[in-house]
């Protein structure tokens, strides 16, 4: 699931200059008589351009399933940075590369920062309580804590 224009992945703006992206891998399954969806991958982007490659941070999660070719090395809930951080004198640990584990990130915390923390105009004056609102039933639903 994601944004898409003529067959091809896109971010959208935003406004204020930044535009996000948005992919998840869903799986179907069957408990019971219920049908559930299990989240197997995200990757959630903001960028300052159109294109999923100019992104300034983003987030993604890899489930134990989708890890096998990694071997599930890294973190699977991380975060990147496009950012070099100096360190012992002369070199530089460079964050975009490094997956710093950040654990679940639901859209509702990227929508949060992205108006709290970077200024984009929300639609609504009320949209802290819609936020909470999705939270609590992703909570109910999943059984998460968020």
């Amino acid at each position: 699931m994601e944004f898409r224009h003529h067959g091809e992945a896109i971010s959208v703006s935003l406004g204020d200059g930044f535009y996000l992206y948005l992919n998840q891998t869903l799986k179907a399954k069957k408990e019971g008589d219920v049908h559930c969806l299990q989240t197997l991958a995200y990757s959630y982007r903001v960028g300052q351009g159109p294109s999923r490659q100019d992104w300034l941070i983003r987030w993604e999660y890899n489930s134990r399933e989708t890890q096998e070719g990694a071997r599930g090395l890294h973190p699977r809930h991380h975060c990147h940075l496009r950012a070099g951080l100096p360190c012992f004198g002369n070199q530089e640990l460079l964050l975009a590369k490094m997956h710093i584990a950040s654990g679940w990130v639901t859209i509702e915390e990227v929508i949060r920062f992205l108006i709290h923390e970077l200024g984009v105009t929300p639609k609504t004056d009320n949209w802290d309580q819609i936020l909470r609102e999705s939270e609590e039933k992703f909570r109910d639903w999943t059984n998460r804590s968020v």
